[in-house]
C-alpha cells in the first residue's frame, strides 16, 4: 500500500524530466489533465518524438532500454520497457513512420507487410479492409454500415453536403436537413445500436453554421446568420450561447468576426493532431511533425485520438501505429462528392 501511495504521488502532477539511456538522452514529459506522456529521444542531434496515451499511470523514467537498426540513410529505434509496448520510430531525412521505412529496414525490424486482397463487395463500393471498425458511410439519405452491410435511413430526400453532421463519442448529432434554411429539430443517431432519438432544440440554428469542433463532450458552432457562437450538450440537452472563444491547445478567446469570416476551427483538443503538409500526411504534436504516409493524399476524411481516415481519389484509407495504412473501401461516388461523408465507431 505505502508502494502504490507514493507512485500516485509521484505523479499526481505535470512533471517534466530529463534522462539517458545508452547514448540517448530523453525528454520526459506528463501531462496529468490529459493523462498522456510525450517523449523526445535525441541521438546526434536526430530527434524522435512519442506520445504514450494508454490511460494508465507509471513510475517515470518509462524507457528502460533502445534498440538501434541502421541503414545507409535510415536509422530507427525501439524503446523498451516490459510494461509496455513500443512501435518502432524511424528517421530519414525527417521523423517518419516505421510503416513507411525501406524493404531493408523493415527486415531488420522484423516487420511483415500486410498483404490485401479486394475482401468483398456491397452497395456498389469494393470494401478491403475494415480492420473491425464499424464505419457509417453517408449515401445521401443515410449511412451504410461496413459491418452490419445494411442501411440506416434518415431522409426521405437526397442530402449531397451534409457538413452540420458532427460525431461526439459514438453518437451523431443529425440537423434536420429536411427543414429550409435552418433547422430546429435534431436526430441522435447512436452508431453502436443504430436506435435513433429526435430532440427537439430550444432555439433555431440556420444552416450556414459552421461546427468549429467538439470538446469536452460539447459541440461549439457559430451560427453565421444569427452571429453568435453555441454550446451544444447532446447528453444534457442544452444549448447555449458563449462568449466568442476558440480552442487552440486550451481555450483562447477571441472576436466574433474571426469566427465568422477567418474560418478558425479548433485544434490540439487531443494529443495527436493530424494534418496534410506538401500533400503527404503528418501527426503534429507541439513541437514536431512525424510524416505517415510515402504517397500523397488528397484530403483527411475524419481525425481521431489515435487515428486518421483519408482519401486518395476514390479511395478511403486508414492509419494508426498499429495497422500503418490500410486501404479500406473504394467508392466511385467519392469521385464527385466526399464532403463529411464517413464515420467511425471508437
Amino acid at each position: 500500500t505505502i508502494l502504490i501511495l507514493l507512485i500516485y504521488k509521484f505523479i499526481s502532477k505535470d512533471y517534466e524530466i530529463t534522462y539517458k539511456v545508452k547514448e540517448y538522452e530523453i525528454t520526459e514529459k506528463y501531462y496529468k489533465n490529459d493523462n498522456y506522456y510525450t517523449f523526445t529521444i535525441t541521438k546526434d542531434e536526430i530527434k524522435y518524438h512519442i506520445i504514450l496515451d494508454k490511460g494508465i499511470r507509471y513510475a517515470k523514467r518509462i524507457i528502460k532500454d533502445i534498440d538501434e537498426y541502421q541503414t545507409d540513410d535510415e536509422v530507427c529505434i525501439i524503446p523498451k520497457n516490459k510494461k509496455i509496448i513500443f512501435y518502432p520510430e524511424c528517421f530519414k531525412n525527417e521523423h517518419i513512420s516505421y510503416h513507411i521505412a525501406s524493404k531493408e529496414m523493415k527486415e531488420k525490424l522484423q516487420y511483415e507487410e500486410k498483404s490485401q486482397e479486394k475482401k468483398e463487395e456491397h452497395n456498389n463500393m469494393k470494401i478491403y479492409d475494415d480492420i473491425d471498425k464499424n464505419i457509417y458511410i453517408w449515401n445521401y439519405r443515410g449511412f451504410y454500415r461496413t459491418k452490419e452491410k445494411d442501411v440506416v435511413n434518415v431522409f426521405n430526400k437526397d442530402i449531397y453536403s451534409p457538413t452540420l453532421i458532427t460525431q461526439i463519442n459514438n453518437i451523431l448529432f443529425i440537423p434536420n436537413y429536411e427543414d429550409d434554411y435552418y433547422f430546429k429539430e435534431v436526430l441522435l443517431l447512436d452508431m453502436e445500436t443504430g436506435k435513433q432519438e429526435k430532440w427537439q432544440l430550444p432555439e433555431s440554428i440556420y444552416f450556414d453554421s459552421t461546427i468549429l469542433g467538439v470538446y469536452d463532450n460539447k459541440i461549439y458552432l457559430i451560427d453565421k446568420h444569427e452571429k453568435k457562437e453555441l454550446e451544444i450538450d447532446i447528453y444534457k440537452k442544452t444549448v447555449n450561447e458563449i462568449n466568442n472563444r476558440i480552442y487552440y491547445r486550451g481555450w483562447q478567446n477571441t472576436t466574433i468576426n474571426k469566427l465568422l469570416y477567418q474560418n478558425s476551427l479548433f485544434y490540439g483538443t487531443n494529443p495527436r493532431e493530424y494534418i496534410i503538409n506538401d500533400n503527404y500526411l503528418y501527426e503534429e504534436n507541439e513541437n514536431y511533425k512525424k510524416r505517415l504516409t510515402s504517397e500523397k493524399i488528397e484530403t483527411i476524411a475524419r481525425k481521431y485520438s489515435d487515428s486518421v481516415y483519408y482519401f486518395i481519389n476514390n479511395k478511403l484509407y486508414y492509419y494508426d501505429d498499429n495497422q500503418g495504412n490500410v486501404l479500406l473501401i473504394e467508392n466511385f461516388e467519392w469521385i464527385f462528392n466526399k464532403d463529411n461523408v464517413i464515420f467511425a465507431i471508437q
